[in-house]
């Protein structure tokens, strides 16, 4: 009892009086705390118990050698490489893809993949349970994109990607086998689509230091002795040193009338480079490279 408590008399009739002890009883507001820390609590725990908290060193999931060849050097023609950290150049995971998503940044097709428990203790925190899976532009018409739902194995370099809190990646994945697909025989079959697309790039051969110059692409299908223009054609444009070391890169979509067109600037030191288009849809996909001479002013 608390000092400035007085306690409860109760009278009974033809005796003393009985000295109860106060009554304490909780607040709604003191309540709905308690509930409040016991369910950040139950959830901290499923949390730790669901979700890989890996922080240490990281590991990346053996090479399984299955007639898909390995890369030497898997980030060629990844776009801003030095984004990622290889752990390994070549690894081998199994999982149920999640989603599926053609990303007009940068030209990659994104896989969510939800990986096989034992595969589970390579994902770090940043990974939030699931990997992230990118076939670049070069690669997509080798790989099958397995639709959502299905299992899969997917072979790839294992990286660790700087902008996304270094969260692991297989990235990039040059070959996909759905369940029920033998390795020998996974690579996809062109969609039937409205007509052969045929994919025309306008640019200079030629430019100064400093320079901004455009890349037109054009795309049209032809069927039954019959143009007509391309939209939502997914086109890539990747431009490489004389070493092939890529310098620049920009993705970008046509337009209902076929066209689509990209902006850059001659920052490099000047000599030859080669510009690299990829055009797809439908399954089709079409592969253009230009010269490109880059001169002082």
């Amino acid at each position: 009892m608390r000092p400035h408590e007085a306690p409860t008399m109760l009278h009974r009739p033809g005796g003393d009086p009985k000295v109860e002890a106060p009554v304490h009883r909780l607040s709604r507001r003191r309540l709905v705390v308690a509930a409040a820390v016991v369910f950040a609590t139950v959830v901290a725990v499923l949390v730790a118990l669901l979700v890989p908290q890996r922080t240490g060193t990281p590991t990346a999931p053996s090479w399984r050698n299955e007639g898909v060849p390995c890369r030497s050097n898997p980030l060629t023609h990844v776009h801003h490489p030095t984004r990622l950290t290889v752990i390994a150049n070549c690894a081998t995971v199994s999982g149920v893809v999640r989603k599926v998503q053609y990303r007009p940044d940068d030209g990659n097709v994104h896989l969510t993949v939800a990986v096989d428990r034992k595969f589970r203790r390579y994902l770090r925190s940043a990974n939030q349970g699931v990997l992230n899976v990118e076939v670049i532009p070069p690669d997509a018409r080798y790989v099958i994109i397995p639709s959502v739902g299905k299992h899969a194995t997917f072979y790839g370099a294992w990286v660790l990607d700087r902008n996304q809190r270094r969260a692991a990646e297989l990235h990039p994945a040059w070959r996909i086998v759905p369940d029920g697909t033998p390795v020998a025989q996974a690579t996809p079959t062109p969609a039937r689509g409205p007509g052969e697309l045929s994919v025309a790039a306008h640019m200079p051969t030629a430019v100064t230091v400093g320079e901004q110059y455009r890349v037109v692409v054009q795309a049209r299908t032809a069927a039954a002795a019959k143009t007509t223009a391309a939209s939502e054609v997914h086109v890539f444009v990747e431009i490489t040193n004389a070493a092939g070391k890529g310098v620049r890169w920009k993705a970008a979509s046509t337009n209902s009338l076929g066209s689509a067109s990209m902006d850059f600037i001659a920052l490099h030191a000047p000599g030859t480079f080669v510009v690299h288009l990829y055009a797809g849809k439908d399954g089709q996909t079409v592969v253009l490279t230009k010269p490109l001479t880059i001169r002082r002013s």
